[in-house]
């Protein structure tokens, strides 16, 4: 039996994605590199809150956040699936990433960083 050229490239290509996938070390630097892009874009949803404009602004803040928060849902679902042995450290570097990211966002919007602290202050 002769096999066409090509033939069970797309399986092979399938395993060895699968096999890949289920490394940790492939799990978390993909989770964290997804939390940033999905950092990326919840700033990017936000600029489009202006003064002019604050009721659609934030129409479209609301709205993107539903939406990549089904395509968070689809994106663990499918980790899960297809690579179910690399899903854990791929769901907490993606979520822990997403948490981490955003507080460092949080902090450096909000200033805190430049406030002394009132122990340390009275310290000195």
């Amino acid at each position: 039996m002769c096999r066409a050229r090509g033939e069970g490239t797309l399986s092979t290509l399938l395993a060895h994605s699968t096999a890949a996938l289920e490394n940790p070390f492939v799990g978390v630097a993909l989770g964290v590199v997804l939390a940033a892009v999905f950092l990326l874009l919840s700033r990017l949803s936000m600029r489009m809150v202006r003064p002019g404009a604050a009721e659609a602004g934030v129409a479209f803040a609301a709205l993107s956040l539903f939406v990549r928060l089904a395509a968070a849902t689809a994106i663990l679902w499918g980790y899960k699936s297809f690579a179910p042995a690399g899903f854990r450290p791929f769901a907490f570097a993606f979520a822990g990433g997403f948490l981490v990211l955003y507080t460092v966002e949080l902090v450096r919007y909000a200033g805190l960083h430049r406030y002394r602290r009132p122990a340390a202050a009275a310290r000195e």
